[in-house]
């Protein structure tokens, strides 16, 4: 405790001269100062020296800069040395928002170094991100992975760009020369040096994450880097993460390889070796003369006071002085090594053998993991006098080993271990009590010890798992055995008993944990640390306070007389024991409270009233309250809530129309008020400190100050001062980064302000921040909210600008300028498209239009993208409508609106190459579709059928799309429900095979026709069976009608020979295709792989037919009027090129080979490029 205090004196010291004379400022010494201070944890003092170097006029701008990056170094100090993952990546966050705030001042060497600094905080923060995920259950994993993606994405991209910018520096690192320029260039090689390591290790992290190809792209930088920089410390971490990349590929050998080469080329560095008759000189002491000369021969002048010390008798000799040497004897004699102590050094090894640990634990070898972590730790013990548990890598490795004894079933040690580690405040201390509660589940036994099992609910508490803490804290209450550890342990568990329950909202039981600390253990204080000081405090009026608040709160809810009893009584304990006490005068704010409580409950001019009460009631609440600075806050926030229930009252709750009109007289008094408090509230925290150990009134503090800019934020925007309300949400932003609701609420306004004012920019990059912080699920309704309104409010902003865009498109002559239009109205699509699908996915329950609304832009944002020929991109779009439309079609009941969503839907199932889908989908929309338009034509034709119907037997697209999904799943090998998919288009063949019959029989009453058409209908059934219709059997067909025809001459009995052949066809279709065919049935119980075969050639037949029908409905020519030259319809081509695809597919090659020929003839160009390149390649295939 010594040096901090006296380091301490000398900074104060230091800030009375500082005080007193601005000249002693000499910007360099200070920033120095400054981080010794951060580093030592004094963070407010090293912000005063940054806040005094920033702000100091005498200075040069340039150390005023200094000043400016101080105080962002000094916020990546304070997240390298938190324990708290969360808190860790917001400060990470923090830091590289202040470092991009300095970029633009920056410039020449001085930016690419802070763009370094900036790439390597993007790693750390995604690295802690993937850190907690692989720590994480499967269900957290990707919510983490999506937020370390935008920062491994961002430093990227920032390192590629330096590595890109220096690459002409080469790979010489020192200057081979004293020449300007050639210094130069080593500072740009310097650069290309630490970018081109950044750049793998980001690669690196993005595999870590999920993205495909980036351990190749990883490994292939790495390899590259380290043939460049061999021997270099940047080429030993390189070597360190291509053991890592070699881990994740499961190449342990190579990675065990990699890591040990780290390991050994940095333990020693070989000096000589002697003769074995030397060994007579080595023993405990001063070292000997003879010795001595050996070494200086070699260039090793050891100091006077060097000593020798046997390490293992008749073996190993270590030698200490200016340098560290260690003699090793074996056949060959007195080996002489220089062991290498550089901090350097031990912090690449700690990490290797860290790595080497993990790869032997993925390979189940613990026995030698265990092994080598032991002799890793007697190795830094007995040469280099390090305890391996003091350095942070170190605890990281110990951990491992912790893990190994748990596959080994030795749980005691490993929870032995875990409990040093998580007495750290650090990282690896927060993850050792993570890793207690884990491991305290396999072994209950340990965690009969008191400590183990309070670090363990503490653990629990600190991720927010309150029902599993309350079940820990109350075993360690079990195994209190004395007064000290009653204090130590029991009255911090029955406090978080009470917070848990509370959280929980199980109120009485909260009251009961508070009723026990103030009654039965009032004598009794708890034993607080902070840092390294132990403080004992008196809890019991407090805890009167919250058993009276937690009864009083129990009895709202369940109107219990029992809770109210207690509530009186423990009210009444507090005044009597502790009449003075703060939480006794707490007893006016809660009335206070209630009074507000009231206020939000009634509306107009009654809330405006009873808030005014509220703000009254919230002033007679005495300094000495422990709710005075809360109550400072909401005397402005009634004020304001007073306000604004006034002006929603008078219709006028527009913040832009309020800023314009003039408010009347009442309401602008209640603005002023408020501004007024909460500006008092701002003076009365300047000039009343809270002492450091008060950590309760510090954290009610911290909230109350956010909660004040919070206001005055909200003030100001009503007011219609923009720029005032920017300043106290950024001010929130920048100070109180923990108040997750609150600083939500404030990103939410500042995105509105930012988009007023036309800075859609602006409000890009406050959203993306929203986004870093909280991701895409936060869990928090409250948090949700703003990110959804958000997303919606820039939704609507996109949708005015591609608006303003498509007229501008319209309007625009130039063909080159109409071109760029057209690209930056793709792009405000895309984003409209993207901000209202995460407007509706943060929705909890969205309306169905809603959904529809959101799905349908997505889709006519994919069809945009595909006709852009960018249909990989298109895919996305479509994926993300696809669950929307389903959800609507599930839950709408509109006959009419049920089949528009079913159209969306096939159109997405399509692109999504879900053809299975689409026709269970589509197919019966198709018969519908059929119907409906038979159904109109008669209506059409008039009573007696003889006008001509304007309506269309089938609908174009319809075809064009049921032919589609027909040969895509013709082209599929397997389905995801073989048997439902065969029976279904069994019936659906079985529906178009009666349609046809009967159009057929109405047109055309002919005998020979109606033979050809049972013929026909024959040789499909047995062709989609896969058998051959022999020669034989159509001989004997024909021959059977021909002696039928010759017994019936006369017209009646041609006739019925007639029906009679119709009978035919409808029993074939009825025995071949049955609309409800009887699975058990010898000719449909098959194998799957013949489902499969039977499934396709049912597809080609009806895909064959159905697009050839569309190929005769289309029109040729674009222009009706001009019917001469070359076919010009792209629809007409699309489908022509579907009709020969399916005859190849059905390998009546020859057929599609002279169609293909045939239209080379009489259409040149086929189609165009496009086409013609389609039927050529084709035509190969055919060939």
């Amino acid at each position: 405790m010594k040096y901090p205090i006296l380091f301490l004196c000398i900074f104060y010291l230091c800030l009375t001269i500082l005080k007193s004379e601005d000249g002693i400022i000499n910007g360099k010494d200070d920033v120095l100062f400054g981080n010794a201070l951060a580093r030592w944890g004094y963070y407010d003092l090293a912000n005063t020296i940054s806040d005094r170097l920033a702000n100091a006029k005498s200075l040069p701008y340039e150390q005023r800069n200094a000043g400016k990056e101080l105080r962002c170094s000094i916020i990546q100090i304070q997240g390298e040395r938190e324990e708290d993952p969360f808190k860790k990546s917001q400060l990470f966050r923090d830091a590289i928002e202040c470092y991009k705030e300095l970029l633009p001042s920056l410039q020449g060497m001085k930016k690419f170094y802070m763009q370094l600094e900036i790439g390597d905080l993007l790693v750390s923060q995604a690295r802690t991100l993937v850190s907690q995920a692989e720590e994480s259950e499967d269900s957290q994993k990707s919510s983490l992975f999506q937020k370390a993606a935008p920062f491994l994405d961002e430093a990227e991209k920032e390192f590629a760009a330096l590595k890109k910018s220096t690459n002409h520096a080469g790979r010489q690192l020192d200057p081979k020369n004293e020449d300007k320029k050639e210094k130069e260039r080593a500072e740009y090689a310097g650069i290309r040096y630490q970018a081109w390591l950044g750049y793998a290790r980001a690669l690196f992290f993005q595999s870590k994450i999920g993205k495909k190809n980036y351990l190749d792209k990883c490994l292939k930088e790495l390899e590259s880097y380290i043939w460049d920089y061999e021997g270099r410390i940047g080429a030993f971490y390189a070597m360190i993460l291509r053991g890592m990349v070699m881990q994740s590929k499961k190449k342990y050998q190579d990675a065990n390889d990699s890591f040990d080469n780290v390991i050994k080329a940095l333990q020693d560095r070989y000096v000589v070796t002697i003769d074995s008759k030397n060994e007579g000189n080595l023993h405990t002491g001063g070292v000997s003369s003879a010795v001595r000369k050996i070494l200086l021969d070699k260039g090793y002048d050891l100091n006077k006071s060097a000593t020798m010390r046997v390490l293992e008798k008749n073996t190993r000799w270590l030698i200490e002085g200016n340098i560290r040497l260690l003699i090793l004897k074996d056949q060959n004699g007195l080996n002489i090594y220089e062991v290498i102590t550089s901090e350097t050094a031990h912090s690449l090894r700690l990490q290797a053998c860290y790595y080497k640990i993990q790869t032997l634990l993925e390979q189940k070898d613990s026995a030698k993991a265990v092994a080598l972590v032991k002799e890793f730790k007697q190795y830094l013990k007995e040469i280099h006098d390090i305890d391996l548990e003091e350095k942070e890598f170190g605890q990281a490795i110990l951990l491992e080993m912790g893990k190994a004894y748990i596959a080994q079933k030795e749980y005691g040690l490993a929870l032995e271990i875990a409990q040093k580690v998580a007495q750290k405040k650090n990282y690896w201390g927060f993850i050792a009590r993570s890793l207690l509660a884990k491991w305290g589940k396999l072994d209950p036994n340990a965690l009969q010890n008191i400590q183990n099992a309070y670090l363990v609910a503490t653990a629990l508490w600190d991720k927010d798992q309150y029902q599993e803490a309350i079940l820990s804290f109350l075993k360690i209450l079990e195994y209190v055995k004395s007064k000290e550890d009653m204090e130590r342990y029991g009255l911090d568990a029955l406090e978080k008993l009470g917070q848990a329950f509370w959280l929980l909202s199980l109120y009485h039981e909260s009251g009961n944990c508070y009723q026990m600390i103030a009654q039965k253990y009032s004598k009794y204080d708890k034993i607080v640390k902070i840092g390294t000081q132990e403080q004992r405090v008196n809890i019991a009026a407090k805890a009167s306070y919250w058993a009276y608040r937690a009864y009083l709160q129990s009895y709202d809810i369940n109107q219990d007389q029992e809770d109210k009893n207690l509530s009186a009584k423990m009210l009444e304990h507090l005044t009597q024991n502790w009449p003075e006490s703060s939480y006794a005068l707490n007893r006016v704010y809660d009335q206070a409270k209630e009074k507000e409580k009231a206020a939000e409950l009634a509306k107009g001019q009654e809330a405006q009233n009873l808030y005014r009460i509220a703000a009254h009631a919230y002033q007679q609440v005495k300094p000495q309250a422990d709710m005075y600075e809360p109550s400072f806050v909401y005397i402005g926030k009634c004020y304001y809530k007073a306000a604004e229930a006034a002006l929603k009252a008078s219709r006028n709750s527009d913040e832009e129309n309020a800023s314009q009109n003039p408010l009347p007289r009442e309401i602008q008094q209640d603005y002023d008020s408020a501004l007024k408090q909460l500006h008092q509230y701002h003076s009365y925290t300047k000039r009343n400190s809270i002492p450091e150990l008060d950590i309760a009134r510090q954290a009610r503090r911290k909230e109350s100050l956010a909660q004040s800019y919070f206001y005055l934020g909200q003030i100001y925007l009503r007011l219609g001062d923009k720029i005032k309300a920017m300043e106290n949400f950024q001010m929130l932003l920048k100070e109180h980064a923990d108040q997750g609701e609150m600083l939500s609420g404030a990103l939410y306004y500042m995105i509105r302000i930012q988009i007023s004012q036309g800075e859609i920019y602006g409000a890009e990059k406050l959203l993306q921040e929203m986004e870093k912080r909280y991701g895409t699920k936060s869990g928090n309704e409250t948090i949700q909210k703003y990110q959804s309104f958000s997303y919606y409010l820039l939704g609507k902003e996109y949708g005015k600008k591609a608006q303003e865009i498509s007229k501008k498109v319209q309007e625009e002559k130039e063909e080159e300028k109409k071109s760029e239009l057209q690209k930056d109205l793709l792009s405000l699509y895309q984003k409209e498209a993207d901000a209202f699908y995460q407007w509706v996915s943060y929705k909890e329950n969205p309306d169905l239009g809603v959904q529809e609304w959101i799905a349908t832009k997505m889709a006519l944002f994919a069809g945009n993208l595909v006709q852009q020929s960018q249909e990989e991109k298109a895919v996305e779009y479509y994926q993300k409508a696809f669950p929307l439309f389903q959800n609507c079609l599930a839950n709408f009941k509109e006959e009419e609106k049920r089949e528009q969503i079913e159209l969306k839907l096939v159109q997405c199932a399509l692109m999504l190459k879900n053809a299975e889908m689409a026709i269970k989908i589509f197919y019966p929309l198709f018969h519908k579709d059929l119907d409906k338009r038979l159904k109109q034509r008669e209506k059409e034709m008039g009573p007696r059928g003889t006008l001509i119907p304007s309506t269309q037997k089938e609908d174009a697209v319809f075809l064009d799309y049921i032919s589609q999904i027909l040969v895509d799943l013709a082209e599929q090998n397997s389905f995801k429900d073989t048997a439902d998919l065969y029976f279904f288009l069994l019936e659906k063949a079985h529906i178009d095979l009666k349609t046809d019959l009967k159009n057929f029989s109405q047109e055309n009453r002919h005998l020979q026709s109606m033979l050809e058409k049972y013929k026909t209908y024959l040789e499909t059934a047995y062709w989609i069976e896969g058998k051959i219709w022999s020669d034989q059997s159509k001989k004997e067909t024909q021959e059977e009608f021909d002696k039928k025809l010759k017994q019936k001459n006369r017209p009646k009995e041609q006739k019925e020979l007639l029906a009679e052949y119709e009978k035919k066809c409808l029993s074939l279709i009825e025995e071949r295709f049955p609309i409800k065919a009887d699975r058990k049935k010898k000719e449909f119980a098959l194998s799957e792989e013949e489902m499969v075969k039977r499934i396709k050639r049912i597809c080609l037949y009806r895909g064959y037919d159905f697009v050839s029908r569309l190929v005769d409905n289309l029109p040729r020519y674009t222009n009706p009027q001009i019917r001469f030259g070359f076919y010009d319809n792209t629809a007409w081509w699309d489908a022509k090129y579907r009709q020969v695809y399916i005859l190849y597919l059905q390998e009546n090659r020859s057929l599609a080979k002279n169609l293909i020929e045939i239209l080379r003839i009489q259409q040149k160009k086929l189609g165009g490029p496009k086409y013609e390149t389609k039927f050529l390649q084709l035509l190969d295939k055919i060939r």
